[in-house]
């Protein structure tokens, strides 16, 4: 049961980073889509976890909600998610008596699910503001057509946004390969790790013992799916292309 149970999840798992992707493409990429699969795309958009969706921001922000404001929604909420974490894991990596361990360690368990939903469309909305367009002599942000890719108001978007894409897009895959690089031996020898690598089997336990480091070339391919290809491409045709080409080797591998 326990083997059929984890067989299950990691097909799940896998079916859900699917899907993460597969709702943001058609905002990331401007190429025409078939209308059946908007339509289906739309259904299950909740998957790619925008959390600017899930609250009245309109009603917060009033009339002056827009790009902008969704940038440093989403940046907050990273920053927020990043600061949690870090105490999570610093106060259940701690021996000393004092400190809340079993709160902690309960808590950082829940870890790789919540970066796991937040990843792929908090990474997406960074990047978007990197994906100008020339119309007519001017560069418009394509998330945005109201926002110039010019002055100093643009120039603090992009700073923002090259922050959170260093700290959050590419940082992220590091500091869960880092967690997992010192208990390698032990995932090898298909021995169970010992202190916070324990609480954090998410990250290794789908995957045989040799491919421990799988959970970093996950996040690897949302990021070049929703992020550095459309941003190197500026979403025309030639990076849906290369988009799909990553997504078909990738499969080769998974299935190898």
């Amino acid at each position: 049961v326990r083997s059929f149970k984890q067989n299950l999840s990691i097909k799940a798992k896998l079916l859900l980073g699917f899907y993460q992707v597969s709702t943001l493409l058609s905002s990331l990429y401007n190429v025409p889509y078939p209308y059946a699969y908007l339509r289906v795309m739309e259904k299950v958009q909740f998957i790619s976890v925008d959390f600017t969706r899930f609250f009245p921001w309109q009603c917060i922000f009033g009339s002056g909600y827009n790009f902008t404001s969704k940038l440093y929604t989403t940046g907050g909420l990273a920053v927020a998610i990043s600061v949690v974490s870090w105490i999570m894991v610093k106060f259940a990596s701690d021996d000393r008596q004092e400190n809340p361990r079993p709160w902690a360690k309960k808590a950082v368990s829940w870890l790789p699910t919540v970066l796991f939903l937040a990843y792929p469309g908090f990474s997406a909305c960074f990047f978007e503001t990197l994906q100008c367009r020339d119309i007519y002599g001017s560069s418009f942000l394509v998330a945005d057509l109201s926002i110039r890719c010019s002055g100093a108001a643009y120039d603090i978007l992009r700073v923002v946004a090259v922050v959170c894409v260093v700290f959050w897009c590419c940082g992220l895959p590091l500091v869960v390969l880092s967690l997992l690089w010192s208990e390698r031996r032990s995932l090898l020898q298909e021995r169970r790790p010992s202190g916070l690598a324990e609480h954090l089997q998410d990250f290794y336990a789908p995957y045989k013992p040799q491919f421990w480091y799988f959970e970093s070339l996950e996040f690897g391919k949302k990021l070049l799916l929703v992020g550095v290809v459309p941003a190197v491409a500026s979403g025309d045709l030639a990076g849906a292309v290369a988009a799909l080409l990553i997504a078909v080797v990738l499969l080769c591998l998974i299935l190898a």
